[in-house]
């Protein structure tokens, strides 16, 4: 079993980079208390007597998915992850970068080196010559600059535009090989974005060429070692090894994305041989895995269950005094003991104490007597009856979830409904909730971009929560280039959330992607994505 967690090291989140090739024979280093560090020229595919070799090629896998994406564009509504359609995008596009979280470094992919300026407010990428789209066009600079415009395009509705909005003042090309970005201040952790959607890189031609029928089947518009042969929509993504692919030979020819319901019947699937791959996240599932002593690549993420609250105008969140009084109400043991059996891993931090960042903070205590009497001063004003609406997915665990809040929440005063949807994206979105139960799914490779989420200059903050306090607290902690520093930056972050409260942490989770024995060569880059250029079955 290998955990894939960063060892405490001198390697930083503020940077969160290595000094790394991957060409053949190269080691890796890494270098503190600067915001130069690079990923450094890579002459070639790494050297891996695991990985695939022309000896190798054949067969084909099947990989069980958490859940069915909505579309195969990385820029599009949703976010590239192991909880929904990283792997098969990234098969499709490949990343510029990768996140090796076994290190914690990124490493170079397509890219060819990746530098920073010494207060990493501007970095600059090269490119690799002579790789080309599927359809046969080359990747330069331009092509980049244009895959990265389409994040600030509304008809894209990415999630990740307001990141790139935020976050990226201009993009430069000194050559055709060559792409500076200069951010708006300065992001150590910048390579995320060139490790996730921003680093899978779309043909925008083919992009335009295809229509709507690019968000389905993608072909020819990425560098991938993959194209697209089928999508049906949540039934089955059906890929096709690539016979040019710029990193080498492709072993695996075919390679299948299927969902099931629940990660135990994910886990009984690969063990009957239905799957040679799949994505668990489910505590007992996982610790079914570990017990079966399962080949598994393991990620802890903070803020795996939340309780988000809506602090729009009008809305029974927008009162402080409310939210406060949820996340009071609260019980994170109880919760796990109701929907996780005990297996699970209940904290009201932020930060859990799985990650190499946890400093001792634990957020709010439980307290229902303090809940409830600080409701009954917001009720004895009598503009605020108590009442709210709990949004949550219709499933098993969504709705032992919201069960589990609502007696919670009506044992201290409130009048809970809920109400449980197959997909609770559209109203997330539009903001047609007072709590919804969700995750910001915040990594150990760069907690920032969860933090992001309830900033006032976030677009997409889901519930408009504004509080100045909190906005300079996330702005601290992006700045952070030391492990000293990002720990500050999380502990006045932490201060923040208890009294502003924009949402209740509730569990830290574990993601695994589980494998049979037959499969050899995976890789794996942020948010638990699998990689699949490398992989190789053996009979």
């Amino acid at each position: 079993m290998r955990y894939a967690r960063i060892a405490a090291s001198s390697v930083l989140l503020g940077l969160a980079l290595s000094i790394t090739g991957c060409g053949d024979g190269e080691e890796q280093a890494s270098v503190s208390d600067r915001a130069a560090d690079e990923v450094a020229t890579a002459t070639g595919q790494a050297s891996d007597p695991e990985g695939c070799t022309s000896e190798r090629v054949g067969g084909s896998l099947t990989f069980g998915d958490f859940r069915s994406p909505t579309s195969l564009d990385p820029a599009g509504p949703n976010t590239a992850s192991g909880v929904v359609g990283g792997a098969a995008m990234a098969a499709i596009f490949d990343v510029l970068v990768r996140y090796d979280a076994e290190s914690g470094t990124f490493v170079p992919q397509v890219a060819e080196s990746l530098t920073s300026n010494e207060d990493a407010s501007e970095w600059t990428l090269k490119l690799r010559p002579g790789i080309r789209f599927g359809n046969g066009d080359p990747l330069d600079a331009a092509a980049v600059v244009a895959s990265v415009g389409r994040f600030r395009d509304p008809a894209v509705r990415s999630a990740r535009a307001a990141v790139v909005e935020t976050n990226i003042a201009e993009i430069r090309t000194p050559d055709d090989l060559t792409v500076v970005f200069a951010l708006t201040g300065p992001w150590g952790s910048f390579p995320w974005f060139l490790a996730g959607e921003g680093g899978m890189v779309v043909n925008t031609k083919v992009a335009k060429d295809l229509g709507e029928a690019f968000t389905l089947l993608p072909k020819g518009a990425g560098v991938g070692p993959y194209e697209p042969v089928k999508y049906a929509p949540n039934e089955e993504i059906v890929l096709q090894a690539k016979p040019d692919y710029w990193g080498g030979p492709v072993c695996v020819q075919s390679l299948r994305f299927v969902r099931f319901a629940g990660g135990a019947a994910t886990y009984d699937a690969l063990r009957t041989g239905s799957l040679d791959v799949g994505f668990l996240r489910e505590p007992a599932v996982i610790a079914d895995a570990r017990d079966d002593e399962q080949e598994l690549h393991l990620e802890y993420v903070s803020l795996g269950q939340e309780f988000q609250i809506n602090a729009r105008p009008g809305m029974p969140g927008a009162d402080v005094r409310v939210r406060r009084a949820i996340a009071l109400a609260v019980d994170p043991t109880q919760l796990d003991q109701r929907v996780k059996q005990g297996d699970g891993q209940p904290t009201k931090a932020i930060i859990g104490p799985g990650s190499r960042w946890y400093d001792g903070l634990d957020g709010p205590a439980y307290d229902s007597t303090a809940a409830k009497t600080l409701l009954q001063d917001v009720l004895a004003e009598g503009e605020y009856d108590g009442a709210l609406r709990l949004l949550a997915t219709d499933t098993p665990t969504g709705s032992a979830t919201a069960q589990a809040l609502q007696a919670m929440l009506n044992s201290v005063g409130f009048k809970v409904t809920l109400d449980l949807q197959t997909n609770t994206q559209q109203k997330t979105l539009a903001g047609d909730f007072d709590i919804n139960a969700g995750a910001s799914n915040l990594t150990d490779a760069a907690p920032y971009i969860a933090a992001f989420r309830y900033t006032s200059t976030n677009r997409s903050n889901i519930g408009q929560f504004k509080d100045p306090a909190y906005d300079t607290a996330v702005d601290r902690l992006k700045r952070a280039t030391t492990d000293d520093e990002t720990k500050a930056a999380l502990a006045a972050l932490q201060t923040v959330v208890d009294e502003a409260v924009p949402t209740v942490p509730w569990a830290a989770t574990e993601e695994a992607i589980v494998s049979s024995p037959k499969v050899r060569g995976l890789k794996y880059t942020q948010a638990t994505v699998t990689l699949f250029d490398d992989a190789y079955v053996v009979n």
